[in-house]
């Protein structure tokens, strides 16, 4: 039972870290999503004819970018309930290590 505990806090440790890793790379996807405005920005000057295929092409990139960001939210989500749920799984089981540890000392 000791080890189940220390497996789970184990494992929801892990996904806090996986959580600070999508984190820092959804951080970067945002700093993308600003360079590309301003890149877009600039393009708007342009008087040529790719100004129309590059818009074109930094819109599909803004779809993308917006997809992977509520994705990299969905997937965030995710791992801090299930790090939540294995810390409540093992406070659970220490709960009733507890409550057995109890019950047998009074049985005495």
């Amino acid at each position: 039972m000791i080890f189940d505990k220390q497996k789970y806090r184990m494992q929801a440790e892990m996904l806090d870290w996986y959580y600070g890793k999508v984190q820092e790379s959804m951080q970067k996807l945002d700093q993308l999503r600003w360079d590309r405005n301003r890149v877009l920005t600039k393009a708007s000057s342009w008087e040529s004819k790719s100004k129309a295929s590059y818009q074109q092409m930094m819109s599909e990139a803004a779809s993308t970018h917006f997809a992977s960001a509520s994705l990299g939210e969905q997937l965030k989500d995710a791992l801090r309930r299930e790090a939540a749920r294995l810390r409540e799984q093992a406070d659970e089981m220490e709960r009733q290590e507890k409550l057995h540890e109890a019950n047998q000392r009074q049985s005495r």
